[in-house]
């Protein structure tokens, strides 16, 4: 991988993972067998050193994971318009790395319930209902991250005295 262009924002990996673990949502990047990207968001978990997310078994998603695992996420954070300087401060952070379907019911329950857990904690009691339902409709992948990044401009607008 290139090294970040501008050091002066490099930010350090434990505020990469933080920004992926309050995200709302993130962007995967994949490439499909004509070598077009494809980006989609996705709702993803952070566990460890990767990344669970679920999707339908078929699929552009699962096809272009199919043909070539390696993959790139990428998360914004907090954004503010600096106009006057023509710019934004921003947050940002993007993960590399290999996504693997899958296979074992216990980690793919293990997976759909932390998804569960951050995206819908207020219905935690329909959970096990719910993943049940899911079945085979239901893929799940882990990201093994390879390398992580993350960027922030802070807000530089000059303050009157």
């Amino acid at each position: 991988m290139r090294t970040m262009r501008r050091t002066d924002r490099q930010q350090d990996r434990e505020f990469a993972l933080a920004l992926f673990s309050t995200c709302t949502y993130a962007i995967l990047c994949t490439v499909d067998m004509e070598g077009n990207p494809y980006a989609v968001p996705i709702c993803v978990v952070l566990e460890g050193d990767h990344f669970y997310f679920h999707c339908a078994p078929d699929g552009t998603k699962t096809d272009n994971i199919t043909h070539n695992s390696h993959v790139s996420l990428v998360c914004v954070g907090t954004t503010h318009l600096l106009p006057e300087q023509f710019s934004l401060a921003y947050e940002s952070a993007i993960a590399y790395g290999q996504a693997i379907p899958v296979l074992s019911a216990e980690e793919k329950n293990h997976a759909l319930q932390a998804i569960c857990q951050r995206y819908a904690q207020e219905n935690q009691v329909a959970v096990p209902q719910y993943i049940e339902s899911m079945g085979d409709r239901t893929a799940v992948y882990r990201i093994d991250i390879q390398q992580i990044t993350a960027k922030a401009r802070a807000n530089q607008r000059k303050h009157p005295s």
